[in-house]
């Protein structure tokens, strides 16, 4: 079997961003040449499907198996899913079967997880300006549902997303939401944004 690794573009240092009792915590993720060492070594990749491994919690002596679908959505952004990240499986079959299907990818049904790059495999600084493609002006909605009661929405596409007046950066004008109007917020694009429609 051929060996299994990461592209150049996926390595890094990483900040993945959750929600844990109504605050926002950061977790940070390495992506090695040949494994992820928070979730396993790189076994067995096909396409943007990649099969984890790593001993078994239970019995050292035999590996656990995990599926993680992963696609670079920018030079600083990584998108990943999965179904179960802490579900260990006795062998890849299983643990393919387990991997999120591109309809449960579709219908929000896997786990999303977005990694945001800190430093690049060589430790320098890893913030590449990536140009941005928005050219108008575009109607947007947007949402957070963190389960809480105070979920951060702006249901009707009244808010406008412009276009990029420094070329790497993109402005937002929020409005109509369940929060304050906000003026002009300048975005660097940098950050993978998935609700503009």
């Amino acid at each position: 079997m051929a060996s299994c690794y990461f592209p150049l573009e996926y390595l890094g240092e990483f900040l993945s961003q959750s929600m844990t009792s109504r605050e926002i915590a950061y977790t940070s993720v390495s992506v090695m040449f040949d494994s992820i060492p928070a979730w396993g070594s790189c076994h067995k990749r096909i396409g943007s499907q990649v099969i984890l491994s790593s001993p078994s919690d239970q019995n050292p002596s035999q590996d656990c198996f995990k599926c993680i679908n992963i696609v670079l959505r920018s030079p600083n952004v990584l998108q990943v899913h999965t179904n179960n990240l802490d579900k260990c499986h006795a062998n890849e079959e299983a643990a393919l079967a387990s991997c999120p299907s591109r309809q449960e990818i579709r219908e929000r049904k896997a786990t999303e997880m977005m990694l945001y790059k800190t430093r690049g495999f060589y430790g320098g600084s890893s913030i590449t300006r990536t140009y941005c493609p928005l050219n108008g002006r575009y109607k947007f909605t947007y949402s957070i549902n963190d389960g809480t009661e105070d979920d951060l929405e702006c249901q009707e596409p009244v808010s406008e997303a412009g276009d990029c007046p420094s070329r790497y950066k993109f402005d937002l004008h929020f409005r109509g939401c369940s929060f304050p109007n906000f003026g002009k917020i300048n975005k660097k694009f940098n950050l993978f944004h998935h609700d503009i429609q």
